[in-house]
Parts: structure tokens; C-alpha cells; sequence
């Protein structure tokens, strides 16, 4: 059962991000060109529909659907790592062109592209797990 609903889950987010435009690559360029918002639009409500969420989630001491345990919503703080998978987050969705959470959406849509990005993010998720562990 846990399966089916974490499938009907993405199944759901990835029909949203491809009605958005979300794999849509001019969208993404014309949003850092200052071209075009929508895009923006589209994440500033999801960042919107997010921040409700978790302050209802908090608010009503929610428990997790597939575990049946509290959900934890601490803070977790800022650390080094969050600030150089940031910067590297970004310097890879610039030079792509797509966000890393709409490549599985691309490949569901037929587009190539997506699968190149998936090997992209996997590699770069490779290359710096290797570069932490050696700085250790």
C-alpha cells in the first residue's frame, strides 16, 4: 500500500510540473533572462502551498501516512554542506536549463533530454559524495 500511494504521490507531482511548464526548457531561460515569470509564479506558490502546509503540519502535530510516527519538522541549522550543494544546485540548473526534480517528469513526457540529465545529476551526486568523503 505504501508503494501505491508514494507512486499516486509523484504520479500527481509530475502531471503538475509538466501542466505548469515546469519541463519546459525556454520557460527556465526565460526566467533567468528575465524574460518571463511565470515560472516564478509557479515556484512562489509551491513555496507558498509549502510554508502552509508545514505550519499546519506543526500546528497539528501530524503524523507520517506510510509510518504511522511523528513527522519531524525541526529546524536543522546551516551547515557547510548545505551552502556548497546550494551553490552546485544552481550552477546546474543554470547550465542546464531544468531543475533537477523535473528530469524524471521529462523522461515520463518522451523527452531525451531528461535522460541526460538524470546521468548529469548522477554524476555530480557521485563527483561530490567522492570529493566530501577525501575531505574528511
Amino acid at each position: 500500500m505504501n508503494n501505491f500511494i508514494s507512486l499516486l504521490l509523484g504520479t500527481i507531482f509530475g502531471f503538475s510540473l509538466s501542466f505548469s511548464g515546469a519541463t519546459n526548457f525556454t520557460l527556465h531561460a526565460q526566467l533567468f533572462l528575465f524574460e518571463n515569470s511565470w515560472l516564478l509564479i509557479v515556484m512562489a506558490s509551491a513555496v507558498t502551498v509549502g510554508a502552509l502546509g508545514v505550519y499546519l503540519l506543526r500546528k497539528h502535530k501530524a503524523w507520517g501516512l506510510l509510518n504511522n510516527a511523528p513527522i519531524d519538522l525541526s529546524p536543522k541549522g546551516m551547515t557547510p554542506n548545505l551552502v556548497m550543494g546550494a551553490i552546485l544546485f544552481g550552477i546546474g540548473w543554470g547550465m542546464s536549463a531544468a531543475c533537477p526534480g523535473t528530469a524524471p517528469t521529462m523522461i515520463g513526457e518522451g523527452k531525451l533530454e531528461g535522460l541526460f540529465l538524470v546521468c548529469g545529476i548522477l554524476l555530480g551526486t557521485i563527483a561530490y559524495g567522492r570529493i566530501e568523503q577525501s575531505l574528511r
